[in-house]
């Protein structure tokens, strides 16, 4: 199923009926509590006995709600990496929300002047480039995982190919700067390749294994089956 392009980026004032009316008429108070405003999808963990606890709702109740957003695509998850890891991994999945409108409007951001001067831009970047990534044409061959350490090694997205494992690291930064735990996380998972996607259009490498492309460059790439390459 591919994936489609947040409502924000087309007409501003019917995106946020749209949303507005989704928010309020279709989301009803209890999901809107567990929806929160789009932040607890694209943190590292998402926790159901925490959102539980804050809320008042078991966590069986949670993790159905989960249940139907995913099948009705509004979220998506990606499952911890852990095969042959033998560090302490966090195993809660990272969850997204698909469609990057919905968090936008639940923050009422109707503008991309807007956007651009919340605290939620990264996150947001981040759960778009994924869903660009994962929601495109199916590849079978092509499983997108998360990864985190209780030590602090994180990888946003790991693709596992029929060529290896390929890390994806998502900055919203012209100047993108991985982090230590980011270089961990390769080294721990032997991974073949390494991009890190930029809203930028160069592409420059970072290190003899990890370069700096746009989400253009990795979808090109995705498309050409030269993913390791």
């Amino acid at each position: 199923m591919k994936s489609q392009p947040s409502r924000l980026t087309m007409d501003p004032c019917r995106s946020a009926m749209r949303y507005s009316k989704l928010g309020n008429q279709y989301l009803g108070p209890a999901i809107r509590a567990i929806l929160g405003d789009g932040r607890t999808f694209t943190r590292a963990g998402w926790n159901a006995s925490k959102i539980a606890a804050n809320f008042g709702f078991s966590a069986a109740t949670v993790k159905r709600y989960l249940s139907l957003f995913e099948s009705c695509y509004m979220i998506r998850q990606l499952p911890p990496y852990s095969a042959n890891v033998k560090k302490r991994l966090v195993k809660t999945p990272k969850v997204y929300i698909r469609d990057s409108g919905l968090p936008h409007a639940l923050l009422r951001i109707n503008s991309f002047d807007r956007l651009m001067g919340n605290p939620i831009l990264g996150a947001s970047y981040e759960g778009w480039v994924i869903e660009q990534i994962c929601g495109g044409e199916a590849n079978t061959e092509i499983t997108p995982y998360s990864y985190r350490t209780h030590a602090g090694a994180e990888i946003d997205l790991v693709l596992n190919t029929p060529s290896g494992l390929v890390a994806i690291e998502i900055k919203r930064s012209l100047a993108p700067k991985p982090t230590k735990g980011f270089y961990s996380a390769l080294e721990e998972l032997n991974c073949v390749q390494a991009y890190v996607v930029y809203p930028g259009t160069d592409e420059y490498k970072l290190n003899q294994n990890t370069s700096a492309v746009s989400l253009a460059h990795i979808l090109s790439l995705l498309r050409g089956g030269s993913l390791c390459v």
